[in-house]
């Protein structure tokens, strides 16, 4: 039924749009909810990242799950474990400056690409709350997903 429901709206072309005003007016996915749910895990909390194209310069939207780290946030380049990093961590090493939209604010923060012990820490608290990202890293191999730490910035 969802499944139904969901996929009307993206042949519609409506869904990425109505997710991203959901995300940015109320805090909550509704996507976000579905695949969670479908998991059998509880709600994962999701953020709007806004991002600068790194070829065009337009303004690029992704919903993602987030870990709270203290007064930032961390995202995972996953993809599902596929072959490729997601366009925004491509946009987000050319310019790390972006947005978030979290908890109905939007916040302009720095990406920090992360490595070492604090990756590794990040990593197991992204996983414990969405466990699926350890199957991702492994079908991504060779790749390795990103960890990515979004800084508040003024």
């Amino acid at each position: 039924m969802w499944q139904d429901v969901v996929n009307l709206l993206r042949r519609l072309g409506v869904l990425r749009p109505m997710e991203e005003l959901a995300v940015r007016t109320t805090g909550y996915s509704v996507m976000g909810r579905m695949i969670t749910w479908n998991a059998g895990v509880p709600y994962v909390d999701s953020l709007m990242l806004r991002s600068v194209g790194a070829k065009s310069g337009d303004l690029r939207d992704a919903v993602l799950f987030y870990v709270p780290d203290g007064e930032s946030w961390v995202i995972i380049g996953s993809v599902g474990g596929g072959p490729k990093h997601p366009s925004w961590v491509h946009n987000l090493r050319a310019n790390p400056h972006a947005w978030v939209f979290v908890n109905r604010k939007r916040v302009p923060v720095e990406a920090e690409f992360l490595e070492g012990d604090e990756r590794e820490r990040l990593w197991a608290a992204a996983a414990e709350v969405w466990p699926p990202y350890i199957d991702y890293a492994e079908r991504a191999q060779p790749r390795t997903i990103e960890v990515i730490r979004l800084n508040p910035s003024a």
